[in-house]
């Protein structure tokens, strides 16, 4: 349903009368700077109303799912950097940049039998930092960086503790008010870098920081920063968890 401020319904769209919908059922809304809504269906891919036509399009950007490489349903978001980009991952995988003058979304798609493949482009979230990098965590091991400046690219791997493993899978990443960034893996590892790229350490369920990658008993899906500077972690299995750091790299956890 389409309202006003007064929350008189002015247009009720389904998919008999708007195809590019896909489906009636609607899981949630993302609503752009530019006052567009992008609307996650239960179909594979993404629809957008474009405010200013009244239009409605459907997009379902090639990606990993379409030949079998994603192991569950991809999550839908959208985020938008800096520069005034706006990066989609639809419900069916298929990361990609949308361009509001062809009203087209341009995959970040890497063929799987390319030898020169750089990454997934299913991804379990994005993070945009405030220098305006690009921060992807995809359904492989470790988190891709894009600068958007001389070098577009530039990897790092989270450590694994099963030595079979060339890298662990990232949950979430999150940059705090100190422009540390925190990401926090399927193994429960919780690494912090600082604004730098250097690694401070590895987050132990004392709340102090290990050099050695080690488990700290959180296994976090999301991280946030309140105004009183305190760290709350969305644990599996253990709640909330909340950090007040003491000194610098310090944390009393409760």
């Amino acid at each position: 349903y389409l309202t006003d401020e007064r929350l008189s319904v002015l247009q009720h769209m389904t998919v008999e009368n708007y195809p590019a919908l896909a489906s009636n059922t609607i899981h949630s809304l993302h609503k752009d700077s530019r006052g567009n809504v992008w609307l996650e269906a239960h179909a594979m891919g993404v629809s957008y109303y474009e405010q200013a036509t009244g239009r409605l399009y459907h997009f379902r950007p090639k990606s990993d799912e379409d030949i079998g490489l994603a192991q569950t349903q991809p999550n839908f978001f959208v985020v938008e950097d800096k520069a005034g980009r706006t990066w989609v991952h639809p419900r069916s995988g298929g990361f990609s940049e949308f361009n509001p003058v062809t009203r087209e979304l341009i995959p970040f798609y890497n063929d799987p039998d390319d030898p020169n493949r750089r990454f997934f482009n299913t991804m379990h979230d994005a993070f945009i930092d405030s220098n305006g990098n690009l921060w992807m965590s995809t359904r492989a091991p470790g988190l891709e960086k894009c600068t958007f400046q001389q070098s577009n690219f530039s990897f790092f791997t989270q450590p694994s503790l099963v030595l079979t493993n060339n890298g662990c899978e990232v949950r979430t990443t999150f940059e705090d008010g100190k422009r540390r960034l925190w990401t926090a893996d399927k193994e429960g590892k919780i690494m912090i870098k600082a604004a730098d790229g250097t690694t401070l350490g590895f987050l132990m369920e004392n709340g102090r920081l290990s050099p050695k990658p080690l488990k700290s008993g959180m296994i976090a899906y999301d991280i946030i920063q309140d105004s009183k500077n305190r760290i709350w972690l969305a644990c599996k299995g253990k709640g909330l968890v909340v950090l007040t750091e003491k000194t610098e790299g310090v944390y009393t956890p409760y």
